[in-house]
């Protein structure tokens, strides 16, 4: 046995996943999606682009591109970075990655970004995302303990005590293993909690095996990532963190961590001074972002499509993964492992799917006996085919080892309390006569509110029309909120902003409007009620605003504890 129980069951899962979800053999390919940065030559985001802008080639065939979608500015993006132990020196290296990285979540992430952090034998039930604001502390933890241990091969834990060799051959091909399999575990894991692009950062100087030449069981694994990544919508952004005086990758070390980013739209960083810009650029490419939708001619031939995507603007510069492996039995044998292994919940593993058909929010709050709050709502979205209407939506929620602890109709809102963790939300869209429309699942990571230091839970966002509807709403705890964060200037918009602290003091809370380029405009007006005193609420008229994109500044205070948040919005209007 050459491979941890543990990195045998990350392997096997994610290929189930793939099994289930790409048929190898289908009446018509499944829809490619493609997400693009694209700037101008000065390096800012071009955001007119319009679907006849851009031109799509898969594996040398043009393809008519179906949909274009600006995606921009995410409430909290989602990053996680792989500790990659086994191929990091000790000393400098180790040092300079710790630096790094601590660094990058002090000052280079948001207060609601979500971060995990893994190592290669971390087993992938006890990986947590947690916010910059909740778990600053526990990943600060985690960044320093970190310690490389490449070429050092005595054993540290039972499992390499009993299961992995000490000669440096064949240990070596077994941590190469290890990686992959948690490399594509991790990127299945993240990308399943949402859709739109994710962040997989992996310090690494690079692996690879010593197989014998022809071998492709490198390739197969390597692959088998790249496929896990692509499919989830996960970048990899691998940073060697060895210098000049460490060392650098080899040859193939180094091709191996340039494949991952080059075929999964991400950015490979080596012999670099100061890595901390190779992280704040790695998290910047989620802020804004196109997704091109198209159908490739075929699909389940087991071969890599290259891919081209070009756009008709003179000044355009893009960047996009350079194709996708298109699964068939053999990948999905090399990403099982060649093995059939244990059984599993396969909850955490479903992909998720957004339904045109509504806008769901998701927002938590503090609940009874250290639990956490849940509340979800919805709009409609785009009107559903065939002159049909959505008539009503039922919700079941799922926690991550298969317990269900909601299941009913979701009418205005609903709201159940959860443990700290991962929920699984599937709404099932119902038409008029009882139909099944359509259906919208998604993984919402459950935050621990119960805190160690000064906290924002979800802000809530009340659109009112006048006076009267704002002063109800004002008033109203179970007010709805709006999923959306495009308003009108004729709106009027109530913010609720829960802040929790250690000892439940209250806290002192303000709120800044800024315009898009972070100047400020004016602070906003704090409105009463009898809500709880952990509950602020503000005045948000839209009305002297021209269309553009705005953001809102939220500090809050007590005695010595500061925090912050931002929310962001556009006036369309």
């Amino acid at each position: 046995m050459t491979l941890s129980r543990v990195a045998a069951i990350a392997i096997v899962l994610p290929a189930i996943a793939a099994a289930a979800l790409v048929p190898l053999a289908m009446a018509e390919p499944p829809p490619v999606r493609l997400d693009a940065i694209v700037t101008d030559s000065k390096d800012r985001p071009i955001r007119d682009l319009k679907l006849t802008d851009f031109e799509v080639t898969d594996n040398g065939q043009v393809r008519p591109v179906d949909d274009v979608t600006l995606q921009s500015r995410p409430e909290a993006r989602l990053v996680a970075i792989f500790l990659d132990e086994y191929h990091v020196q000790a000393g400098e290296s180790t040092q300079r990655a710790r630096a790094a990285l601590a660094a990058f979540i002090d000052t280079e992430l948001r207060p609601g970004d979500l971060v995990a952090i893994m190592k290669p034998l971390d087993p992938l039930n006890t990986i947590r995302t947690l916010t910059v604001v909740e778990g600053r502390e526990q990943l600060q933890e985690q960044i320093q303990a970190f310690t490389g241990r490449k070429g050092d091969y005595t054993p540290t834990t039972s499992f390499e005590r009993n299961f992995m060799s000490r000669a440096s051959g064949p240990a070596a091909a077994s941590r190469t293993q290890i990686v992959s399999a948690a490399l594509q575990s991790l990127a299945v894991r993240i990308g399943a909690l949402r859709e739109g692009r994710k962040t997989l950062v992996v310090i690494s100087e690079g692996f690879s095996s010593a197989l014998p030449r022809g071998s492709d069981r490198l390739t197969g694994s390597v692959r088998a990532v790249v496929y896990a990544a692509n499919r989830y919508g996960v970048a990899i952004y691998p940073i060697d963190p060895s210098s000049t005086s460490t060392g650098t990758s080899s040859e193939a070390d180094a091709a191996t961590l340039k494949m991952l980013a080059d075929q999964t739209g991400g950015e490979a960083a080596f012999n670099q001074p100061d890595l901390l810009p190779a992280l704040k650029h790695a998290v910047e490419d989620e802020d804004e972002y196109y997704v091109v939708t198209y159908r490739a001619a075929s699909s389940g031939d087991g071969k890599f499509h290259p891919v081209e995507l070009r756009v008709k603007r003179a000044d355009a510069q893009i960047r996009v993964r350079s194709g996708y492996w298109s699964a068939n039995p053999e990948l999905l044998r090399l990403a099982a492992g060649g093995s059939a292994g244990p059984r599993a919940n396969l909850m955490s593993m479903r992909p998720p799917h957004s339904s045109p058909l509504i806008r769901p929010w998701v927002g938590t709050a503090r609940g009874p006996d250290g639990l956490t709050n849940v509340t979800v709502t919805w709009d409609p979205g785009v009107a559903p085919p065939r002159n049909q209407r959505v008539g009503s939506v039922e919700l079941k929620a799922t926690t991550d080892d298969g317990k269900v602890i909601f299941d009913g109709p979701l009418m205005s809102l609903a709201t159940f309390a959860a443990s700290p963790g991962i929920v699984h939300l599937e709404m099932t869209i119902l038409g008029l006569d009882g139909k099944t429309l359509d259906s919208d699942y998604r993984g919402v990571p459950v935050p621990n509110l119960r805190v160690s230091r000064l906290t924002f839970a979800s802000m809530q966002v009340v659109r009112t029309r006048n006076a009267r509807e704002f002063t109800e709403a004002a008033r109203n705890p179970t007010a709805n909120p709006a999923p959306s964060r495009e308003f009108s200037r004729a709106e009027r918009l109530l913010l609720r902003v829960p802040v929790y602290s250690a000892t439940d003091a209250a806290a002192t809370v303000t709120a800044t409007l800024l315009n898009r380029l972070g100047t400020p405009m004016r602070s906003l007006a704090p409105v009463s009620s009898d809500l709880p005193a952990e509950i602020a609420q503000f005045d948000l008229p839209l009305s002297s605003l021209a269309p553009d994109d705005y953001r809102v500044e939220l500090k809050a205070s007590t005695g010595s504890e500061e925090a912050k948040a931002l929310l962001l919005f556009r006036v369309t209007n």
